[in-house]
């Protein structure tokens, strides 16, 4: 309960739905993804598609909106903000508390336990990734995974595989992938070398046979459970560009470098990095990784105090450590080129996460020790009272030159550090370099006093306060936060789309995005994300784009998307109109055919509506057989493009070649009209006199079935990356409905895998009783 009230003074200004936490990818892809999926489940549909950025993406496969996670629960019944804040302080609570359980099993005291439990989840690598919300809810499992773990190891029984195995299912269905990854490996780790963890193996002791069946179980029980979320998933992957890998560049993006291992004492010492040109250069998947001087320290005297016995986790932590470092290590590049998953992998510095856990695990040990030195009645050696004396002295003589002579010492550092210090960020920094002074010494006279005095009742209660303090100050404001009124308010660009009734699509010209516009605060700058109708920021206004941020990337519609982002508007009006793009936003006036101002926004940007742009779907009556992505793209950069006359296929369509054999009917309109539009459904009424194909802006995607009258039919891949069905001469009504067969088969696995469970348990429970 005690950790619990912590939790809640951390997040105090959050806990409400009045302020909202904002931090980077919150906003840009976890907030409007639960906007669509809750949206989708009070309306009593499952969240399978997301049809509001690039002509629709799966969702539900997606993972990271965390759909099924047991603790998405609340999306269901609170507001929506509440809960989404409520989900972010609760898992650094459950990151905290099960830190603090397992630190018990490994037989650390209530005080070394509280110690990891406040190390672990008040760091600045938990706050960081509070941003990247699927990796927060996953870490957060990963301590009860190795408590599972740590009892099936030591016991043998098999409750706890089944345990370990729900655990990870969990973690995963919390969206992160690569953390799960991390904790099979671990579990692997165990369950080959249970000395990593000070296990004694005894006569007893489960063999080595026995231990690594368990983790088969363990494996089985994740797979089994999680398989409906894990075929969809798989599915979405093969059709992704992580499919077999990325590039090299790519995978070792925002590697961690050496010199950034400071951060773990002095957070922002190089100033800000995520100006306009470094965001990519430098690492900015984590906003710090500080762990603070006590921490720190007491991490190190574990190690130097338990000896070789801790040198397989230190080894273990190093090596973890070294896959953080990326391109700046031949390690990563290893394996980078011999193991195909390993190359799936993006940011390097995620690796990170095993060696900060690790530290914080010995943090509590550590406690324990310096515990253990407080009450010893032998004489504290007088040498190292004068080092501790000499210590804190020349910490006080630095904390002075720190405070009055900060010219100096900016000087000494860029000399050190090899690299200009930003000046304007200074202050921050030497605030910092106090910071770390003051907690340095304040911890060192605790100890000083504590091995002297034999403080054993007051020394760790202090050394705990000083460590919360310390963390609580150094990583708190770390998280951005807006007003819910101002994250949500329109502006009367996104009004004026709002007010029009029919379905269309928007696209913002690159210029726009290129506008330099000076903000004075974090508010401004969310304000100008919404004038310029940003990315994914437009799913709570049910407003569609033809671009946006979602992941994983489909390399198809990113090569078709690629022919019309950061391309001026000329050369581009025939497949804005393909698209049903109706609303254009410009920083220029536009002066073509079709094209009429609508009204003016920020920094004089004008909306314009395009009176040319086709409907959602239309009729098409010719076609054209293509077999290459580079004749898509010669045939789309033609000027006689008209995607209304003809459509380009991958091959030759046999049942429309059928249709067109059955007589005309001369009488019939051509007319297609759109019924009803759902996230996961299309039906429409469809009248041609000959047969033509359905034309639908709609991306392909495998899951998507067509029923013309009733019956089920093909759905072709047409203009390289939508749907098109073809219809024969007559009045149809069409009914296009996503049904993937990967759910269907997941959810059966995942529905007897539990059904198997609670038998056995049934059995198992049945047993014992009969036994006594």
């Amino acid at each position: 309960m005690g950790f619990f009230c912590l939790t809640l003074l951390y997040f105090s200004n959050v806990l409400t739905a009045r302020i909202l936490l904002v931090e980077r990818d919150l906003t840009t892809f976890f907030y409007p993804f639960r906007f669509v999926w809750v949206e989708s489940v009070r309306q009593g549909h499952f969240p399978f598609w997301n049809p509001y950025i690039k002509c629709g993406v799966p969702l539900f496969a997606t993972v990271q909106p965390a759909v099924l996670y047991p603790l998405s629960l609340p999306y269901l019944f609170l507001p929506l903000d509440l809960a989404f804040n409520w989900t972010i302080v609760f898992h650094f609570f459950l990151a905290g508390a099960f830190t603090y359980v397992l630190m018990r099993e490994l037989g650390a005291s209530t005080q070394g336990a509280l110690a990891a439990a406040i190390a672990f989840a008040f760091s600045g690598y938990l706050i960081s990734v509070h941003n990247v919300l699927n990796t927060l809810l996953s870490v957060s499992w990963y301590p009860l995974v190795m408590l599972c773990g740590c009892r099936m190891v030591g016991t043998g029984m098999i409750r706890w595989a089944v345990a370990g195995g729900a655990a990870i299912c969990c973690m995963f269905l919390g969206g992160g992938v690569e953390i799960v990854l991390f904790a099979l490996a671990s579990l692997l780790i165990l369950c080959l070398y249970p000395e990593i963890l000070l296990f004694r193996v005894v006569a007893d002791s489960p063999s080595l046979q026995r231990r690594m069946g368990l983790f088969g179980l363990t494996v089985a029980i994740f797979l089994g459970l999680s398989m409906v979320q894990l075929l969809p998933f798989l599915e979405l992957y093969r059709h992704s560009h992580r499919f077999g890998g990325v590039r090299l560049d790519e995978a070792t993006r925002w590697s961690l470098e050496l010199r950034d291992l400071i951060y773990l004492l002095l957070p922002e010492v190089f100033g800000e990095r995520v100006m306009a040109g470094r965001y990519w250069k430098f690492q900015n998947y984590l906003k710090s990784i500080y762990v603070g001087p006590i921490a720190l320290s007491l991490a190190i005297y574990y190690f130097v105090r338990v000896g070789r016995r801790g040198l397989a986790l230190l080894a273990a932590m190093l090596l973890s450590l070294s896959f953080a470092l990326g391109e700046y290590t031949p390690i990563y590049s290893f394996f980078y080129w011999r193991l195909p998953l390993f190359a799936a992998l993006r940011y390097p510095v995620k690796f990170i996460f095993f060696f900060i856990f690790w530290l914080c695990v010995a943090v509590g040990l550590g406690l324990d020790f310096m515990n253990l030195r407080f009450s010893k009645r032998q004489q504290f050696p007088t040498w190292l009272q004068g080092v501790l004396v000499t210590v804190v002295f020349i910490l006080a003589a630095l904390l002075v030159v720190g405070r009055f002579y900060q010219g100096q010492v900016k000087g000494v550092a860029e000399q050190w550090l090899s690299t200009p210090l930003e000046s304007a960020y200074l202050p921050l920094v030497v605030h910092n370099f106090n910071r770390l002074l003051v907690f340095a010494i304040l911890a060192l006279m605790v100890i000083f006093f504590g091995c002297r005095h034999k403080l054993r009742r007051l020394g760790v209660p202090l050394l705990l306060v000083l460590l919360s303090l310390d963390l609580f100050l150094g990583n708190r404001d770390f998280a951005f936060k807006l007003e819910s009124t101002s994250f949500h308010a329109e502006t009367n660009i996104i009004r004026t789309l709002r007010a029009d009734s029919e379905l269309f699509r928007f696209h913002v010209l690159p210029e726009v995005r290129k506008l330099e516009i000076p903000v004075k605060s974090y508010a401004d700058h969310h304000r100008k994300r919404k004038e310029f109708l940003e990315s994914d920021l437009m799913m709570e206004h049910h407003l569609f784009d033809i671009d946006g941020y979602n992941v994983p990337l489909q390399p198809r519609y990113e090569a078709f998307i690629n022919l019309v982002r950061d391309k001026p508007l000329a050369p581009i009006r025939d497949l804005l109109d393909l698209l049903n793009v109706k609303y254009v936003l410009a920083a220029d006036a536009i002066d073509l055919p079709g094209y009429v101002h609508v009204r003016d926004g920020l920094a004089n940007t004008k909306l314009y509506e395009n009176r040319n742009s086709l409907p959602r779907a239309f009729l098409v009556k010719n076609y054209q057989v293509i077999k290459s992505g580079e004749e898509f793209a010669i045939a789309f950069d033609d000027p006689n493009f008209d995607p209304q006359s003809k459509i380009l296929l991958e091959r030759e369509p046999a049942s429309f070649l059928e249709l067109q054999k059955k007589p005309t009917m001369a009488e019939l309109k051509s007319q297609t009209k759109l019924i009803t539009y759902e996230n996961n459904r299309m039906v429409l009424e469809v009248n041609t006199p000959e047969a033509a194909f359905l034309f639908m802006s709609e991306t392909f995607y495998p899951g998507w079935q067509a029923y013309v009258d009733g019956k089920r039919d093909e759905i072709l891949r047409a203009n390289f990356v939508f749907r098109a069905i073809p219809v024969g001469p007559g009045s149809h009504r069409v009914e296009v409905v996503y049904e993937p067969l990967t759910f269907k088969i997941g959810l059966s696995v995942s529905l007897l895998t539990v059904l198997s469970l609670l038998i056995a348990m049934s059995i198992s429970t049945r047993g014992r009783r009969l036994g006594r």
